[in-house]
């Protein structure tokens, strides 16, 4: 399995930036947890090259004997770095990949067969193309997975998640890379609720991450962490996740609610009972 000529031709033309850009050496055991090096690749790549110059060069050689999605994940983990620098060069990559994936659709196939001039065949609608991802789950084994809608913002996803999460929020908060002093925090802050401690650990992530914090980096963190029947509730439909506006601000909502209910309640008893001492 190799990539495609249009994959090479991207690598081939930014070989030099991935070069003095990309600090292999920091990334090679997260290269190997997305399966695109292996152990003795990993080794190789460590131990035996002399310079970063030809450890890239090296590096690039593995790159191109793998597959378009390899290459995809490649440019997710760049997208992650937290070398802005870095993080721009794997937007670029990703968006010549797409952009050469949107000709080759766009090019007319050439056919023997006689055209078909049927009118219900010009107005049936495009199929709609998922894009498939290779993901990790929590036991280190790799999945191709559809993903709709993969760019979408994650926020939009929180609200119908975090009930699903419930205590399990600590264990993708590890796989997002929070600390044990920010869990701790996080946990102080919301002592009675499990969902809105799951509910700030995500806003946090949103707040830190920006637009990059995306539907498709959550599908992944949500597999890391063996939530993968929570993955698997927003990529059903997009259609089918809450816009949200905050699952705070709807809790908050509820809560005065019923305690409008309480006093209401209240004042009620203390008329009747004002009835009954003049009555008595």
């Amino acid at each position: 399995m190799v990539v495609t000529r249009a994959i090479k031709g991207i690598i081939d033309q930014y070989c030099s930036e991935i070069s003095t850009s990309v600090p292999l050496v920091d990334i090679l055991y997260d290269l190997r947890f997305r399966q695109i090096l292996s152990n003795e690749e990993v080794k190789k790549l460590r131990d035996d090259c002399k310079t970063d110059k030809e450890r890239a060069f090296e590096f690039l050689k593995v790159l191109e004997s793998r597959s378009d999605d390899n290459f995809y994940q490649f440019c997710h983990l760049l997208q992650e770095s937290d070398i802005s620098s870095v993080r721009e060069l794997g937007e670029r990559l990703e968006k010549e990949a797409n952009k050469t994936a949107e000709n080759k659709e766009q090019q007319p196939e050439i056919s023997s067969k006689p055209k078909n001039k049927s009118i219900s065949n010009q107005n049936s609608p495009p199929p709609i193309d998922i894009p498939t991802f290779q993901i990790s789950n929590g036991n280190g084994e790799t999945e191709s997975v559809k993903v709709t809608n993969p760019d979408s913002p994650a926020q939009q996803y929180f609200n119908l998640i975090v009930d699903d999460i419930g205590t399990k929020w600590r264990n993708l908060a590890r796989v997002l890379h929070f600390n044990r002093n920010q869990i701790k925090t996080i946990k102080a802050n919301n002592a009675d609720d499990v969902n809105e401690q799951c509910a700030e650990m995500l806003y946090e992530q949103h707040d830190t991450k920006g637009s990059s914090f995306t539907k498709l980096k959550l599908i992944e963190a949500l597999y890391k962490a063996n939530l993968r029947a929570v993955a698997e509730k927003i990529n059903i439909d997009p259609d089918e996740a809450t816009k949200a506006t905050g699952i705070k601000s709807q809790k908050a909502l509820s809560t005065n609610n019923d305690q409008a209910d309480d006093y209401s309640y209240l004042s009620s008893v203390a008329l009747y009972m004002i009835g009954l001492t003049f009555d008595f």
